[in-house]
C-alpha cells in the first residue's frame, strides 16, 4: 500500500478526458510548477494574480548570459523592460511569445503570471492542482462566432468598457438609461450561460435566442425595448445587441488566441 501511495505522489500530471491536471509543489507556502523556458527547466511561482510572468533581474541577465533568450527578445513597454518568451511549456503544453517583465525590485523565482495563464485558455486552481480544459470538448468558457471561437470573459470586458460610452453617444437619459443597462446585463449574462448565442452573419441581428427575454423595464411596449423620445422611438434591445455585436465583430479580428485558438485580450 505504501508503495501504492508512493507512486501516486510522484505523478505530476494526469489527463482526464479533455482536462490535464498538474500537480503543483508547496514551498514555504507557495505553490510551484516545473517549466521549460525556450527548453530550459525552470521552477515558476504560480500566481495568477499576476498580470505578466515576472523575472527578476538577476534571473533575465541569467537568460540572455546564456543563450536562452537573446537581445532581440527585449523591448521597453511603459517604462517596464519586457522580454518575450518564444516558447514555454508547462506540462507538455506549449505556448508562445509570452510576455514576461525584468523587475528590479524582485528578488524571488520566476513568477508564471497571466500573460501565460490568458494563453492557457481556461484553467482552474483547486488546492495543490491546476487544472487545464480543452476548447474541443468543453467550450464553456468560449462562445463561437462565425467560424472563430471568442474568450467570453474577454468579450463581456470589452462590452462592459464599451457600455458608457455608447450609452452617452446615443443620449440615453434616465429611464432609457436604465433599460439599457437591464438589457445589457441580461445579454451579458445570456452569453455567458451560453443561453444566446451568435448567428452566422456580424450584422445588428446576429444574436439569436433573444425571443424568451422578458425584462420588468419592457413590459410597457411589449418586450421590444422601444421607448419614446419626443416624437422619436428608442429601440432599447436593438441598441444593445448593435453594441454586443459590434464589440464581438472588433475581437474577432484580433490575432492573440490561446492553444486552443479562442481569441482573447
Amino acid at each position: 500500500m505504501k508503495r501504492i501511495v508512493v507512486i501516486l505522489l510522484l505523478l505530476t500530471s494526469i489527463d482526464v478526458l479533455a482536462q490535464k491536471y498538474l500537480t503543483l509543489s508547496n514551498n514555504d507556502g507557495m505553490y510551484t510548477l516545473k517549466c521549460k523556458i525556450n527548453n530550459v527547466p525552470l521552477n515558476m511561482i504560480i500566481n495568477p494574480g499576476a498580470e505578466k510572468v515576472v523575472f527578476s533581474a538577476d534571473m533575465g541577465s541569467f537568460l540572455l548570459q546564456n543563450g536562452i533568450v537573446s537581445k532581440e527578445d527585449f523591448s521597453e513597454i511603459n517604462n517596464e523592460l519586457i522580454v518575450t518568451i518564444r516558447e514555454l511549456e508547462i506540462s507538455g503544453t506549449t505556448i508562445r511569445n509570452v510576455q514576461a517583465i525584468i523587475s528590479s525590485s524582485y528578488v524571488g523565482p520566476p513568477v508564471l503570471g497571466q500573460s501565460a495563464f490568458a494563453k492557457m485558455g481556461r484553467y482552474s486552481i483547486k488546492g495543490n492542482q491546476l487544472i487545464l480544459y480543452d476548447v474541443k470538448t468543453d467550450r464553456s468558457y468560449a462562445i463561437q462566432y462565425g467560424n472563430k471561437w471568442l474568450d467570453k470573459k474577454s468579450l463581456i470586458d470589452r462590452i462592459d468598457r464599451k457600455a458608457g460610452a455608447y450609452m452617452n453617444y446615443l443620449r440615453l437619459e434616465g429611464d432609457m438609461r436604465v433599460d439599457f443597462v437591464e438589457w445589457l446585463n441580461e445579454i451579458r449574462q445570456r452569453l455567458y450561460d451560453g443561453r444566446v448565442s451568435f448567428g452566422q452573419n456580424s450584422s445588428s441581428s446576429c444574436l439569436t435566442n433573444l425571443g424568451s427575454i422578458k425584462l420588468q423595464c419592457c413590459y410597457n411596449y411589449n418586450n421590444r425595448g422601444v421607448r419614446g423620445r419626443g416624437n422619436n422611438y428608442v429601440d432599447i434591445r436593438q441598441h444593445v445587441i448593435n453594441l454586443v455585436c459590434g464589440v464581438a465583430e472588433a475581437l474577432s479580428q484580433k490575432s492573440q488566441t490561446d492553444i486552443n485558438g479562442v481569441i482573447f485580450e
